[in-house]
């Protein structure tokens, strides 16, 4: 805005140049920095993602997830409901000191009546227990929390029955409970009490729990996993395992889905000091016991650390930590506020359609960063040239309805359908620093040559409209080198499209004559039009020199960008 502001008043003040006249040139100079096709673009290609991702079973909440997709470099993944099937089923209860079976099912089927909890674990619960009726009424139910691992139950009878994770209920664990939990099995304590509930929660330690049994749970890994699991380990994205289960069972089920590398797994229960838990982040690939607060914060030493990250998760717990992630990802039959606020949602409930959503993502954000660079050439050189323009005291040298005619035949056309290819390479670099990187030799010889056809106005050999054609000339032709350069390597579809676009332009160079007066570009005689290839060969050497040094042009934008 400032530059517009100050090229108008040039015009209409210091060359007193009629409104309409200053207006023209102004908007040509600013239109020309927006690099305004960009935006459709864009917004079409990720449209289009979310209609493929659709029909793919994912349901997309936010659509520019899509682009986070493609740079997503570290995946927190959660246990129950993501590398497992989420189908928690009871494989045994087993009584404990001298309580038999009997008594302990009885009191586990008045636990599961008078519990109203929803999780997947007291769902299996009830179904195993849905044939027993309860006995004795409950006066006071502490219901689960995943934070403090256990959730408790005071009855009429004036006990209460703790269910809950072993390591927060008892001080030394048994030997069987740690056997099934090697084998992979989700193990939950029961508990008894003859101390009843108060209104805040009770001292675990004072309540005198005593083990009157175990139950053990199993949940399936999914048959795809170790697939999944494969596909992001070979395309460089790291994995994380969190989950707020046992750790022995954490690491055992995250070594069965093949998870690569360290799979010890860390409880994070004996970690309370940020720091260390900061440590533990880069430290360790599996992780147990971990609160919905330490889950947030593994998330953002990742992100801290320079990492996008994304999280699965299905439960109320996982909130806080999708919230910190750059993608979150919600399994459709999981609860419905962590729905609600994910990016995107698995209606399937499969973690294995995941590989299809990046590569979905890598297509979108490849395919745009190739073509976006010919619309940065525009945005560059316009702004160089107003600089320039200023400073010699010439007006804009191009109008509107010119800059429109690159933006239709060159910028628009083939980066419309390039944006539909296939494309599934890595994303290393941003979008951003990359793409500016790659318009700013192009930019640069567009206003190197701008620069010399103004000086040659000021020194008397050329006059302005000449000197207008010969850059509008040099303009197109530039371009066309980077529809050519952004179409290599070659295949069908881009050299199509870089021969359709270079026929355009050379129909619209042919047909200029008959256009002078809209395009405000003078008829060229047969020693203009020699010189204008001779320029245009002289441009073409000029822009390959520019090239060489687009890695160092990519490391300034990078640091301009950071």
């Amino acid at each position: 805005m400032p530059l517009g502001i100050v090229l108008f008043l040039q015009t209409f003040l210091l060359r007193s140049d009629a409104v309409d006249v200053a207006v023209i040139n102004s908007v040509a100079a600013l239109i020309g920095m927006l690099p305004k096709g960009l935006v459709l673009l864009i917004s079409l290609a990720l449209s289009t993602a979310v209609l493929k991702l659709g029909k793919q079973h994912v349901l997309v909440q936010n659509m520019y997830a899509v682009e986070a997709l493609a740079h997503m470099d570290s995946l927190c993944l959660d246990k129950t409901g993501t590398i497992t099937q989420g189908t928690m089923s009871v494989e045994g209860v087993y009584p404990l000191a001298n309580v038999s079976q009997q008594v302990l099912e009885e009191k586990l089927a008045n636990y599961t009546a008078a519990s109203m909890d929803s999780n997947l674990t007291m769902s299996a619960l009830k179904q195993y227990f849905e044939d027993q009726s309860a006995t004795v009424g409950a006066t006071q139910v502490m219901p689960f929390s995943s934070e403090r691992k256990w959730g408790a139950i005071t009855f009429e009878t004036a006990e209460t029955i703790f269910v809950g994770a072993p390591e927060y209920l008892l001080n030394e664990m048994i030997d069987e409970i740690n056997i099934a939990q090697n084998e992979g099995l989700r193990v939950l304590l029961v508990g008894e009490s003859l101390t009843t509930l108060g209104d805040d929660q009770p001292d675990i330690m004072d309540m005198g729990i005593q083990p009157i049994g175990y139950i053990t749970l199993s949940d399936p890994i999914r048959p795809n996993a170790k697939r999944t699991m494969a596909f992001f380990q070979n395309e460089g994205v790291a994995i994380k395992v969190i989950s707020g289960d046992n750790p022995q069972t954490v690491a055992r089920v995250a070594k069965k889905a093949g998870l690569e590398g360290r799979t010890q797994a860390i409880d994070m229960s004996q970690i309370q000091d940020e720091k260390l838990v900061r440590q533990a982040a880069h430290q360790y690939n599996v992780f147990g016991r971990v609160s919905p607060q330490q889950k947030k914060l593994l998330v953002s030493e990742l992100q801290e650390a320079d990492h996008i990250v994304g999280m699965t998760g299905d439960g109320v717990n996982d909130i806080l930590a999708l919230s910190q992630t750059d993608l979150s990802i919600a399994m459709a039959e999981g609860d419905g506020a962590t729905r609600q606020m994910a990016d995107l949602i698995l209606v399937n409930s499969d973690f294995g359609d995941l590989p299809a959503v990046i590569s979905e993502g890598r297509r979108v954000v490849n395919n745009i960063t190739r073509s976006s660079s010919v619309f940065f050439i525009k945005t560059l050189y316009s702004l160089i040239v107003t600089l320039i323009c200023i400073a010699l005291n010439f007006p804009f040298p191009f109008i509107p309805l010119q800059i429109t005619m690159i933006d239709k035949f060159i910028e628009g056309y083939p980066a419309f359908f390039m944006s539909f290819e296939a494309s599934n390479e890595q994303v290393k670099e941003r979008f951003l620093p990359k793409a500016l990187a790659a318009a700013t030799p192009s930019a640069l010889t567009v206003s190197f040559a701008i620069l010399v056809s103004l000086f040659l106005v000021k020194v008397g050999i050329l006059d302005f409209e000449t000197a207008r054609t010969f850059d509008y000339i040099l303009l197109t032709g530039v371009s066309l080198f980077a529809v050519w350069k952004s179409c290599f390597p070659f295949n069908r579809l881009r050299l199509f499209l870089a021969l359709t676009s270079t026929i355009a332009m050379s129909v619209i160079a042919v047909a200029l004559p008959y256009f002078s007066d809209i395009l405000t570009i003078q008829p060229m005689s047969i020693n203009e039009v020699i010189i204008s290839f001779i320029l245009l060969v002289v441009a073409f050497g000029f822009w390959k020199i520019c090239h060489r040094y687009e890695s160092h042009f990519k490391d300034f934008f990078i640091r301009l960008y950071l």
